[in-house]
């Protein structure tokens, strides 16, 4: 059985990044069934941007927030994932947060749902990120149940579960301890490499 997933990216003048992500998650072997985006207050031309690249991807659907600038540190991330999450049509069975300065290999979501359908009790996983550095893409390690934040998708369960997320700095260290309270797994495939394309 093959699971489904959507994708939600929380952003804020993400425009030079958001034509990459979309370049990457079309060109999937396994598609998300909706993406949405949810700008959170940008002042440049991420709006537009978005807009743009929805006459070119159907399951793209935009969301826009309320500017959360000077809140605390992590809850606009947070505010923009549960405004994504209240836009959706319906729960697929992984949802996953995406942060725009990523990149991923087109294999990267059949292998990443793949690993959630073998593993039952899989709450939150991630992909190995990966940063430029001296002129090479290099693996950037954290402990096998630590899990990326840029790049971290949700059983459905295990998200519901956890929700709602803390709106505060390490929100994405505490769901995974209430996921693994609850009896849910979580971990980075370490053989799942994503790029994060980080200034």
């Amino acid at each position: 059985m093959t699971l489904d997933y959507a994708v939600i990216t929380p952003v804020r003048n993400e425009a030079e990044n958001l034509p990459r992500l979309a370049r990457s998650l079309a060109s999937q072997s396994l598609t998300p069934v909706r993406w949405i985006v949810v700008d959170t207050g940008s002042t440049d031309e991420t709006v537009e941007v978005v807009r743009t690249l929805m006459t070119e991807l159907p399951s793209l659907r935009l969301v826009i927030a309320p500017d959360l600038e000077g809140t605390q540190r992590g809850a606009p991330i947070v505010r923009g994932f549960h405004n994504g999450l209240g836009a959706l049509d319906e729960m697929p069975d992984v949802i996953v947060k995406v942060d725009a300065d990523v990149s991923f290999e087109p294999d990267h979501f059949d292998r990443l749902l793949a690993a959630f359908a073998t593993d039952t009790s899989l709450g939150i996983a991630s992909g190995s990120g990966q940063e430029f550095e001296d002129g090479a893409w290099r693996t950037q390690h954290n402990t096998g149940a630590s899990v990326w934040g840029a790049a971290r998708a949700y059983r459905r369960g295990c998200l519901e579960d956890v929700l709602p997320l803390e709106e505060s700095m390490g929100w994405d260290g505490i769901d995974e301890l209430k996921a693994q309270l609850r009896g849910w797994r979580t971990r980075t495939l370490g053989d799942l490499p994503f790029r994060h394309h980080r200034e």
